[in-house]
């Protein structure tokens, strides 16, 4: 008995459980609040919910030890904003010791939005690292938790180990910089401490690596369970000589690196086996043509302007117009965040939204054509053929506007936060989801047409195939195809809630991204193709190149390159920040991609692909419209008669794109005046034969 008494407490032997509560009853004085909950799904109960604000635990009498360990689940419910941004936050959660040490100081990020900018510390302290949103949860959306219709909830197993000798210990677990506990809450669960070790932990595991042949690669994990752990790192299963430290770092990578690493973490009590994580090597990554740093975050993609200007807005209240090289041309101020991606109309006016409530129209000059007041703003607008803009608010309804701002309609649509940007068929239905799970289907004078229940919020934007089938997503995690009359084709099922807008390549294959971490290539028929595993939800929208190419991202800092097999191409890392960017890629094979503060011009092997929509908001000025080409069509203008009897005309086009003008004396026998292969948005062309004629007409279409 004396010896196992010793046994017990020697700094080697396992730590004396002293104290654990799962709170299925209310909890003793330990605990300074002591109020529990259930969860809606589940109903397993927890300490809490709790905001900001500190709960203590308060343990007395420990045997003789030399550490203290533990371990419980802390449950991040609703709309943590992580490091804040373009909402509230910092969201920090701490743990300290009573006069020792702060165990972790770490702010979280729970809300999975469309074009959400921001990022978690966690698993790093605050201020000293850079994640997703969720990484190191162990359960997403389980709970039961919701807001404005969506799943927002998060759970972390977490376990710490400090050198501790005294015989009390005071824990104080804390929220800081949080709001009311209906908007964002914390609670404890399954709450153990012993007094000494305890068998190793792995808190978080090691990720996926990428890497380009000759680059490095690096795997890292996190661990607890006692003061001193030790390491050991797996290739295949085979021990890696000398690699015996909580990060294996491979330098000059190379192709032979591909495959599964694992590592082994020890103490004197027992060891665990991480689960693998792959280490993929291509070949190499693409030439960046070039980045442009705004003030601060950047997450929507870009719509280009017929002149190949670049429109981005940022969480820095401006909407920017880059050059082809990525020089400012100018920038636009508004009071608050743009977090929603621009469209260009016909008339080269810029159609925008910010947070301070305002819809607005830019000309290209970067003058204000007008403003209107609505709603706090994050989707992005969608034209009509005649240029009318659609746009979804804050309030639930979605407005009708001309391109003068002039007001055309408003129509309620579902009511609550609209996340889902509208899309419009080529017969001129608009398509809206909404988060009272329902997906709208509108006319052009606002009419219903139908709406289609969903079994959670649609926040995803609609995309529209050749035959008119609608594919959209909801976070009941499914994809589902419907027909233009409003009825189920088959609708395919993922693990998460699919905030991604799906893509459709030339072949008919439809991808689209889920919370549950994956991109899936779903066939024509509704079935599997196949998927891509990623270590975080996929909100990204991916963008179908002529050659098959599929890109997406960013993901955990990195925009993806797939062949159409679902192979890696390249990987090129960009840094975390944002939650739900897409790339968008140009016709001349130029993939714009924003990570951070930043927008990156990346050159690609091949331009977007003609298929009926094959990326974010459906082509590079992002109009939204499957009935609209994918290059600005021809406008003509400044007819001018000149002295010498010629006549001139203005031809506004796309650089790039050939254009056949006509001419006419009445209308209905026309002839071809010139073939224009324009080089810059704007041609003056003449008719020298104009001074014969009493009356001419002319027409420009664009040629294939």
């Amino acid at each position: 008995m004396f010896a196992a008494v010793l046994a017990l407490n020697s700094p080697s032997a396992f730590g004396q459980l002293v104290y654990t509560n799962s709170f299925t009853a209310t909890p003793g004085s330990e605990w300074s609040l002591r109020s529990t909950s259930v969860t809606p799904n589940g109903a397993r109960r927890f300490l809490g919910p709790f905001a900001t604000g500190t709960t203590s635990l308060t343990l007395s009498n420990l045997p003789p030890h030399a550490e203290v360990a533990l371990a419980f689940d802390l449950f991040i419910l609703l709309t943590w904003d992580g490091i804040g941004d373009s909402d509230n936050g910092p969201d920090v959660w701490t743990l300290s010791v009573a006069g020792g040490p702060t165990l972790v100081r770490a702010s979280f990020l729970n809300t999975f939005l469309i074009d959400k900018n921001s990022a978690q510390s966690y698993p790093d302290d605050a201020g000293s690292g850079l994640h997703d949103g969720r990484t190191g949860a162990v359960e997403n959306n389980t709970l039961g938790y919701s807001w404005s219709g969506r799943s927002l909830d998060s759970v972390y197993h977490l376990a710490f180990s400090f050198p501790h000798t005294a015989s009390s210990v005071v824990l104080n677990f804390a929220g800081v910089g949080l709001q009311a506990v209906a908007d964002e809450g914390w609670g404890l669960d399954n709450v153990a401490v012993y007094a000494g070790p305890i068998p190793p932990v792995i808190t978080v595991g090691p990720q996926n690596q990428y890497a380009a042949v000759g680059d490095n690669a690096m795997f890292a994990v996190r661990a607890a369970g006692s003061v001193d752990l030790n390491y050991q790192w797996f290739f295949h299963g085979t021990p890696i000589l000398a690699q015996t430290n909580a990060t294996l770092s491979i330098t000059n990578v190379q192709f032979t690196d591909t495959g599964a690493y694992t590592v082994r973490v020890s103490n004197p009590l027992s060891s665990v086996l991480s689960p693998p994580a792959s280490l993929t090597v291509f070949e190499a990554r693409p030439q960046k043509l070039w980045e442009f740093a705004t003030r601060s975050g950047i997450s929507c993609p870009p719509a280009l302007g017929r002149d190949g200007t670049i429109y981005v807005g940022s969480v820095d209240g401006r909407l920017y117009a880059l050059d082809s090289n990525g020089s400012n041309k100018w920038s636009f101020l508004t009071p608050s965040p743009v977090v929603s991606s621009p469209s260009v109309g016909v008339s080269d006016q810029i159609y925008f939204s910010s947070r301070d409530g305002k819809f607005y129209a830019l000309k290209a000059n970067s003058s204000n054509a007008w403003a209107r007041s609505i709603s706090s703003l994050d989707c992005s607008p969608a034209l009509g053929a005649d240029e009318t803009i659609y746009e979804g608010t804050q309030n639930g309804s979605l407005y009708a506007y001309l391109p003068n701002g002039n007001g055309r309609w408003v129509r309620t649509a579902g009511g609550g936060w609209i996340e889902s940007s509208a899309a419009v068929a080529a017969d001129g239905t608009i398509y809206v989801g909404a988060p009272d799970g329902r997906l709208y289907a509108k006319t052009t004078l606002g009419a219903s047409r139908w709406t289609y229940p969903t079994a959670g919020a649609v926040d995803s934007s609609p995309a529209i195939g050749s035959d008119g089938t609608i594919y959209v997503g909801s976070s009941d995690g499914r994809l589902y195809a419907l027909s233009p009359t409003g009825t189920n084709k088959w609708s395919f099922a993922t693990k998460g809630a699919i905030e991604s807008s799906p893509a459709i390549g030339l072949d008919g294959t439809i991808y689209v991204g889920s919370g549950d971490g994956r991109l899936y290539a779903i066939n024509p028929d509704g079935s599997e193709k196949w998927e891509f595993a990623t270590d975080v939800p996929v909100a990204s929208s991916p963008a179908i190149s002529a050659d098959g190419t599929i890109y997406f991202g960013p993901v955990s800092g990195n925009v993806f390159a797939l062949y159409p097999d679902g192979a890696v191409k390249w990987v090129f890392p960009i840094g975390v920040g944002v939650f739900g960017a897409s790339p968008a890629l140009t016709l001349d094979g130029t993939l714009y991609v924003c990570g951070s503060n930043k927008v990156y011009a990346l050159k690609t092997s091949s331009g977007l692909a003609r298929s009926s929509w094959p990326m974010f908001r459906h082509d590079p000025r992002h109009t939204a419209n499957a009935g609209l080409p994918f290059v600005f069509p021809p406008t003509l203008f400044s007819p001018t008669l000149q002295s010498d009897g010629q006549f001139t005309i203005d031809v506004y086009g796309e650089a790039g794109s050939t254009y056949q003008i006509d001419v006419s004396g009445d209308l209905n026998s026309w002839s071809v005046l010139t073939n224009l292969s324009a080089t810059t948005f704007h041609t003056l062309i003449a008719d020298p034969q104009a001074a014969s004629y009493q009356q001419r007409f002319y027409r420009a279409r664009l040629l294939p």
